[in-house]
């Protein structure tokens, strides 16, 4: 769309561009000066442009169009209805909700804390300050507003006292700029204290309001474990070791105790087949490949396994550079298959190499586990 809109649409060179043109997603708003006649014709030389350019040459140009003057009340444009005042020279707003809308939301009986289900009322009335422009849209909307969450159960006390106490975010805002610093320096002078507990109908309630009163201490529910992750916590598949991505890895070999150390942020098995294949073209290079062809020994690829799992590059290649000095401590690459030792690392580290050392070990066992790992 971008493409069509900049080399097309909106280009001097259209006779047709339109006086007002805005896109969210799929939907579009503009203005024609035009006839009806010459927006068909347009409508057709868009539909053209799969033959005359190859980057639409397999797109379909549909178009719905939705014109203020079929005798309908405005266009609806992203959940809001725009209504052309000819007399005022302005555009009016309101709420617009498709035919389709069910007016169904979280129920009052459901399980869960009560500032939810009202923060959801608070949306809507929040909504209709933003869209609504005139006194009659916006009166409107409350009053609808009102009678779908009686209808999902809430109190009608409840949601004309919510209403009635909303305050919109325009008026809430118009504060100065020494209330605000004031505000910020009390809320950093009191640490926050934050309790998370799952939420239990009921008792949740009084227990955040008796540890607000008595402690200062803000209560956040959580839904708990749910029946489905008890059932289900160990039914996801395990993922295969060669599909998993910003690994550590580490090739053996068939004929001698030298080791390939690498890193990738690809899949396993798409890294195995690059060693694969520049192993295979005599790339010299290639660690494997040197390997091979220089000691004529055969690289087990189908033995590479999984020493660590890191998505972040830096830590990913810090830890390569681990295993290396792990696997060949010596300054001559005597002990591994590498040519180099990969990222420069300070002698700091040199602490965590015992561990990374047994990390190895650790991995090669659970590979290739030995009689008495099963005793």
């Amino acid at each position: 769309m971008g493409a069509l809109e900049r080399d097309y649409i909106l280009t001097r060179r259209n006779k047709w561009k339109p006086q007002f043109w805005v896109r969210i997603k799929d939907d579009t708003l503009s203005l024609w000066r035009h006839s009806r006649e010459e927006f068909e014709m347009f409508k057709e030389e868009l539909k053209t442009l799969k033959h005359r350019d190859e980057r639409f040459k397999n797109t379909d140009f549909i178009f719905e169009v939705e014109n203020e003057v079929d005798g309908k009340p405005g266009i609806p444009f992203c959940d809001v209805r725009l209504m052309c005042n000819y007399v005022k020279a302005c555009i009016r707003r309101e709420v617009y909700r498709k035919l389709s809308n069910t007016f169904v939301h979280l129920n009052e009986k459901s399980n869960g804390p009560q500032y939810l289900k009202d923060g959801i009322l608070r949306g809507f009335l929040h909504r209709n300050d933003i869209v609504s422009s005139t006194p009659e849209a916006h009166a409107k909307e409350l009053e609808l507003l009102a009678n779908i969450f009686i209808r999902n159960g809430y109190d009608p006390k409840r949601v004309d006292r919510i209403i009635s106490s909303w305050v919109p975010k325009a008026e809430r805002d118009n504060t100065t700029r020494e209330d605000r610093e004031t505000e910020t320096q009390g809320q950093e002078e009191e640490a926050r204290v934050v309790l998370k507990v799952p939420y239990v109908k009921g008792a949740s309630e009084k227990l955040k309001k008796s540890l607000k009163k008595a402690a200062g201490v803000d209560v956040v529910f959580s839904g708990g474990v749910s029946i489905k992750q008890k059932l289900c916590a160990k039914l996801k598949p395990a993922k295969y070791p060669m599909e998993k991505q910003g690994t550590v890895y580490m090739i053996p070999c068939k004929d001698c105790s030298r080791p390939y150390i690498g890193e990738t942020k690809q899949p396993l098995g798409e890294r195995v087949k690059q060693h694969k294949a520049k192993t295979a073209a005599a790339d010299m290079l290639n660690g494997p490949a040197y390997h091979t062809f220089h000691h004529d020994h055969k690289v087990d690829f189908e033995g590479a396994l999984i020493l660590d799992t890191e998505k972040q590059t830096w830590l990913r290649k810090t830890k390569e550079a681990l295993f290396i000095r792990a696997a060949n401590p010596g300054r001559e690459l005597t002990q591994v298959m590498n040519q180099d030792r990969g990222y420069t690392i300070s002698k700091c580290w040199d602490w965590a190499i015992p561990e990374t050392r047994r990390k190895m070990e650790w991995a090669q066992r659970k590979k290739n586990p030995r009689p008495s790992d099963h005793s």
